[in-house]
């Protein structure tokens, strides 16, 4: 049955809606419409005046109530972790795993593999093909340089879970990011030391979007723009940037917002 939300401050994504309808068909977002038009079948429900919006999607979360999954990869887990996510608005995400040994690998793709849900879109896996040098809160021994064999062998493992990978642009190949991008996966820049011109030829090889923007990647600074300035520079590509206001000032937040098409 439709459902037709009345009574709601819709937010569309660039403004706020007010006396209008939001039809709902088949789980999806059917049209905005004034409530003297709702189609005869729809299920009325009175929002009271609160604001309604699209579910968000969120690509990069490690966990949730309570749980880390790379450390609790166990289907209570991944329960507790979706129920938590959900409370809060968002409707689908990725898991992230950070570099890890190829058994927590192993495990966090079996387990995602073998208990779906509809909120659970897949795992963004950020790593292990990173710049030490940049590696953050990642483990170093976990490290490794990327070799097409060994990205071959985890793809393999997690084919149909496996939605998004984050690596150094300096460090892989053309080869690689191609092999990656005709398996369905998304491919991101993240945890890089990598000049402009590296990460530029990255972005030209399939990579497609930049985790975490301003955190553990090289700067923008006047003689050399770095991974910031190629993913600032790049009209294709977009980027995550985490808001909270810690890992971000709101003004290089404005800033990247002016930059780059965030609709």
């Amino acid at each position: 049955m439709p459902l037709a939300f009345t009574n709601a401050r819709i937010f569309t994504g660039t403004a706020t809606v007010d006396g209008k309808a939001l039809i709902v068909r088949d789980g999806r977002i059917d049209s905005i419409t004034e409530p003297l038009l709702i189609p005869s079948g729809c299920e009325i429900i009175d929002c009271g005046g609160n604001y309604l919006t699209a579910g968000f999607i969120d690509l990069q979360i490690a966990g949730g109530g309570g749980y880390l999954f790379s450390a609790h990869p166990t289907p209570e887990a991944l329960e507790a972790i979706t129920a938590a996510i959900v409370r809060t608005g968002t409707t689908g995400f990725l898991l992230a795993i950070p570099t890890n040994s190829d058994e927590v690998y192993r495990q966090v793709i079996k387990t995602a593999g073998e208990n779906p849900n509809p909120a659970l879109l897949g795992l963004h896996i950020e790593g292990p093909f990173l710049n030490p040098f940049r590696r953050g809160a990642h483990i170093k021994e976990y490290i490794r340089t990327p070799v097409l064999e060994d990205v071959k062998t985890l793809v393999s493992q997690g084919k149909e879970v496996i939605g998004m990978m984050t690596v150094a642009p300096e460090v892989c190949s053309r080869e690689i990011i191609e092999f990656l991008n005709e398996n369905g996966i998304v491919v991101a820049a993240g945890h890089s030391n990598a000049t402009y011109r590296e990460a530029v030829e990255g972005f030209r090889n399939g990579i497609r979007t930049t985790t975490h923007l301003f955190n553990a990647m090289s700067q923008l600074t006047g003689r050399e723009p770095g991974v910031v300035g190629a993913a600032l520079d790049d009209p294709d590509s977009w980027c995550g940037i985490i808001v909270d206001g810690e890992h971000t000032d709101p003004v290089v937040l404005r800033i990247s917002m002016r930059c780059k098409r965030h609709d």
